[in-house]
């Protein structure tokens, strides 16, 4: 799936501010019934822990996109928050009301 051509993955990307509007176990449930598959994260502290247990959880798209969902425990980023990126956008975090996040 390319996220550029998907509705929900492309009205993200263009506008994160829609972030606020959702909870990060509504965005999951949305992805997973739009069809994605929404893994667990595979590094840092929360590797392999599934959203259930407290882990966060990410999807690829297409090989180069990625929208991930980091829990606010361990954080080093000041609370909960999103990555999201493709290598034509980049990668950029987001706090939960979609504001970016600058280290």
């Amino acid at each position: 799936m390319n996220p550029m051509n998907d509705p929900v993955v492309k009205r993200i990307l263009e506008n994160p501010k829609i972030l606020e509007l959702t909870t990060p176990k509504q965005l999951r449930d949305i992805l997973i019934s739009e069809g994605y598959e929404v893994k667990p994260l595979n590094r840092g502290n929360f590797k392999g822990i599934d959203f259930e247990y407290g882990g966060g959880y990410k999807v690829n798209f297409d090989g180069n996109g990625l929208l991930s969902y980091h829990p606010e425990e361990r954080s080093h980023h000041k609370g909960a928050y999103y990555k999201m990126g493709t290598a034509e956008k980049g990668v950029h975090r987001y706090d939960i009301d979609g504001n970016e996040i600058f280290d």
